[in-house]
């Protein structure tokens, strides 16, 4: 999802590095072809295991081109702690609608 994204009117996303993918999870670097913004990007789907629909929720954290470089450059697992997350103003994007909130989660669910 891009929808929502604030940082130019014609957002286009381009993923830099994937960090983590799992089958319910994963965390991008990505940086808008548009306007060069950075972007930290976490996805996680909740299961519902009583049969509805499974929640998704996406959150977008504008990072600066250095944290992209030290990210992107990275070998092997990273150490998110760095970035702050949970203090940074994100994007949430979820089944209740695209909201300004800060921080998004700073570990993952695995």
């Amino acid at each position: 999802m891009s929808e929502g994204l604030r940082c130019c009117k014609a957002t286009k996303r381009v993923l830099l590095k994937n960090l983590y993918e799992k089958s319910h999870d994963f965390v991008y670097v990505e940086r808008c072809a548009s306007c060069g913004a950075h972007w930290f990007h976490r996805w996680h789907e909740m299961i519902n295991f009583d049969g509805g629909d499974d929640s998704m929720t996406d959150w977008y954290t504008r990072i600066t081109e250095e944290d992209c470089r030290v990210l992107v450059s990275a070998k092997g697992p990273v150490d998110f702690g760095f970035l702050g997350l949970g203090k940074r103003p994100a994007l949430c994007i979820d089944e209740r609608g695209t909201r300004e909130i800060l921080g998004q989660p700073e570990y993952s669910w695995t």
